[in-house]
């Protein structure tokens, strides 16, 4: 076994350090402008976010088609940055997501705008470490739109989790609040009942364990 160093580039991530500061910073930059040359929007003018308030509903029968093949290989690559980097476009990428099975070109029109948001914020990245405290806080956020798809009126729901300043887990998905437990959790991270019971995950509670900061979820 070699040892490289230190990690420089991860799967398309680019990964830098301030020693001063001590931080990590990933940034995702170099693959979108790949991405963004592969589908033609590289000279497109960019746009401030990544969706429309009038996102598009269910297709209609009459609406024209696009090419399915392309669609999804654009989802795939504008999901694989969401998870990657970039919690800002996760909700937009869960939504024009749902259609890759029958794609139209309001879908395609959808994702051509998330390139162009990405087109004009291409150099953001996430911040990890710095002067942390010894008890470092443990925030969780979440928000749902509620029977906001009115085809299906299920809910549209997402959550960030931040250990101290630094975004650690992010995901936006449809779901169905039915059950009691999915509303109680959703309306008690909203009005501050704060506690472990928040964290959506055990995943998450074993991993602070593993890295010796589990202090961080008391």
């Amino acid at each position: 076994m070699v040892d490289l160093g230190l990690v420089q580039h991860f799967l398309g991530m680019v990964v830098s350090r301030d020693v001063c500061m001590q931080k990590v910073y990933i940034t995702q930059e170099g693959y979108i402008g790949r991405v963004l040359e592969r589908f033609g929007m590289s000279d497109f003018k960019p746009v401030a976010t990544p969706m429309d308030k009038d996102k598009p509903g269910e297709r209609e029968e009459e609406e024209e088609a696009c090419d399915k093949t392309l669609y999804q290989q654009l989802i795939g690559s504008l999901g694989w940055i969401a998870i990657g980097t970039r919690p800002d476009i996760s909700f937009a990428i869960s939504y024009i997501g749902r259609f890759g099975a029958n794609p139209s070109q309001q879908y395609w029109v959808c994702a051509m705008r998330v390139l162009r948001y990405l087109a004009g914020t291409r150099y953001l990245r996430l911040g990890l470490g710095g002067n942390l405290p010894l008890q470092i806080p443990l925030n969780g956020f979440v928000d749902a739109d509620f029977a906001g798809d009115t085809g299906t009126l299920k809910s549209t729901t997402g959550y960030i989790l931040l250990m101290g300043s630094a975004v650690i887990q992010w995901h936006s998905k449809r779901v169905y609040y039915g059950d009691q437990h999915s509303r109680r959790r959703v309306y008690c991270m909203r009005n501050g009942d704060s506690g472990t019971h928040q964290v959506p995950s055990s995943s998450i509670r074993n991993h602070y364990i593993y890295i010796g900061i589990e202090h961080a979820l008391q």
